[in-house]
């Protein structure tokens, strides 16, 4: 299909959400023009997603808070819209969320490495107001680590499965699950937070999130992650 007749990625008032799929052939990630998403390995479901065309929020989402006034939004439209768009962007390869929030202006660009089962994503921040900001930045994601069918049909069953350590070096949350067998090889995953500052962690969903609470309604959470 010609580029031109492709659907206008960032429009976001569509009965059906804009996705692309980011792929080396064995790690797949689709992203849509909100922010949301999936990863995946092979028949594997790395994060979770219910593909929900009314909610759309599900993702591995990037929060941002000024530590000086506590207001948080997120890098991308979802989960926090703050009735604000976001200009998204495909290019061969990756896709590129931009957003321009109380005087911050964010870049988050995701792509999978053509050569490594690996998904990266870049944040860009630039001070646009006139004062200097301190900002925190918080990831989020749900791991699932199980087939998609598997896990959608008792999703709190298959959670119980999974597993987390941080590990020292390279500094890393590692993600498995439980093996229900000696000889079973279970999958896992790794996922880390490189730039300058103290890293703090947090695996707890109900200590993160809290009870009965979904990624957008986080905000208390998550001003108290730094």
């Amino acid at each position: 299909m010609h580029a031109k007749w492709l659907p206008k990625f960032d429009r976001l008032g569509d009965p059906t959400p804009h996705a692309r799929l980011l792929s080396n052939g064995r790690l797949t990630t689709l992203v849509t023009s909100a922010g949301t998403g999936y990863t995946a390995w092979r028949d594997t479901q790395l994060t979770g997603w219910e593909g929900s065309r009314v909610e759309d929020g599900d993702g591995t989402f990037v929060y941002l808070r000024d530590l000086d006034d506590n207001t948080v939004w997120s890098a991308g439209y979802q989960p926090i819209p703050d009735g604000q768009r976001c200009s998204a962007r495909y290019e061969p390869g990756c896709v590129s969320l931009r957003r321009n929030l109380h005087g911050i202006e964010s870049g988050l660009t995701v792509c999978v490495a053509p050569d490594a089962d690996v998904e990266v994503r870049e944040l860009t921040l630039t001070n646009r107001s006139d004062r200097p900001r301190r900002i925190e930045i918080t990831s989020y994601l749900d791991v699932v680590l199980n087939q998609r069918a598997a896990h959608n049909a008792h999703p709190a069953f298959s959670k119980l499965f999974v597993e987390t350590e941080l590990v020292a070096q390279p500094e890393c949350v590692l993600a498995r699950r439980r093996p229900r067998s000696p000889s079973e090889a279970p999958p896992a995953m790794a996922c880390a937070l490189l730039g300058d500052g103290a890293l703090q962690h947090e695996t707890d969903r109900a200590h993160f999130l809290g009870r009965n609470r979904s990624a957008g309604r986080e905000r208390s959470a998550a001003c108290s992650i730094r």
